[in-house]
């Protein structure tokens, strides 16, 4: 993400707007309003979306303030030629070069009749549970399943991700102390395991009894779904 953010993230879907925005602060900077307004200003939400694209776990929507300044900045330019007859016709065309670097299927972001399906078998999956179940990473699952949402996955990372946070040494405390005592009636584990947050313990307290076979993976964002059900062992299957 060091140099992704500049490329990936502004350069490719927005290198139009880029150039317009550098053109924009560098006429404005020798301003008072450009030189202690626009320039801190722009210079403040894009450092924000940068230092959250850096931070593990950062996704796309931390690009929203960057986002925000090149669009104010891009209509600046905008106004600034518009005045001027002579260049309008090449404004349009810059204009629609811009909006066709954006272009996408918006459709690609809509769930099948097929994810549908895929969703109402999981949501029966975990109905069929009777217990306590311990899934982390897709709360509202259990909460539409009928049961108790425990603590959310993302929440839990950045706790145990950062040593010397408050609470950390409690938190892994307290999920060892869970999955050692069996205190989950059933585990539910994601495709990419590591978003369960489970110690290293967990194989001797508790074995596989179904295979979810990730019936409702997402269309868009992080790709992972349940995978697998997991009680304790030595408990009736």
């Amino acid at each position: 993400m060091w140099t992704s953010f500049w490329t990936h993230d502004l350069l490719r879907p927005l290198a139009v707007a880029c150039i317009a925005a550098v053109v924009v602060l560098a006429r404005r900077w020798s301003t008072p309003a450009g030189r202690w307004f626009l320039v801190p200003v722009v210079a403040g939400l894009g450092l924000t979306a940068y230092a959250s694209r850096l931070h593990s776990g950062g996704y796309d929507n931390v690009l929203l303030p960057a986002y925000g300044a090149l669009a104010v900045l891009f209509g600046l330019a905008v106004a600034d030629v518009a005045t001027g007859r002579r260049w309008r016709g090449a404004l349009t065309a810059v204009l629609a070069l811009q909006l066709a670097l954006l272009a996408y299927n918006p459709g690609a972001q809509l769930p099948s009749a097929a994810d549908r399906r895929g969703g109402d078998q999981l949501l029966a999956a975990l109905r069929s549970l009777h217990g306590s179940v311990y899934l982390p990473g897709h709360g509202w699952y259990l909460e539409r399943s009928g049961h108790p949402a425990n603590a959310q996955g993302a929440a839990i990372e950045d706790v145990l991700r950062v040593r010397g946070a408050r609470g950390r040494t409690e938190l892994i405390a307290e999920l060892r102390q869970a999955i050692d005592h069996e205190a989950f009636d059933y585990v539910v584990v994601d495709s990419g395991s590591g978003y369960s947050y489970l110690p290293s313990s967990f194989r001797k307290h508790y074995r596989v009894v179904g295979h979810l076979d990730e019936l409702a993976r997402p269309v868009t964002g992080t790709i992972t779904a349940p995978a697998t059900i997991w009680t304790a062992i030595g408990a009736p299957t």
